[in-house]
């Protein structure tokens, strides 16, 4: 696949959050996800048995992203309303024109999104 026709698949973007010493207003700092970068991106589909799954309560729902933007693993990617946990990345053409990123859904609360 060419990366022109690569790019094209590139059909959301994500704001990319990463873990950062923020400080905490008191003197001190503590750890907590900012906005580091947007990233366009492709979200790949559930598969049938994933969504079977999804409905149990101890069930993780996964997702592959695919982006040309360097992504760490343990970063959260806000794609619309849909919150992704960073679990490992691949460079599959080891010539890093893509990555795939393996990722986990993140069940927010309404006050923090």
């Amino acid at each position: 696949m060419s990366i022109t026709v690569f790019r094209g698949l590139m059909n959301k973007t994500a704001d990319v959050y990463s873990l950062a010493e923020v400080f905490d207003g008191q003197g001190g700092w503590t750890e907590s996800f900012v906005l580091s970068m947007t990233a366009k991106v492709r979200v790949s589909a559930l598969s049938a048995s994933d969504r079977k799954a999804a409905g149990s309560e101890y069930s993780e729902v996964t997702h592959t992203v695919y982006t040309e933007s360097v992504i760490a693993r343990g970063d959260q990617l806000k794609i619309g309303s849909l919150w992704l946990e960073v679990l490992a990345i691949r460079n599959p053409s080891l010539e890093s024109h893509h990555y795939e990123c393996d990722c986990k859904e993140i069940q927010r609360e309404t006050w923090e999104s």
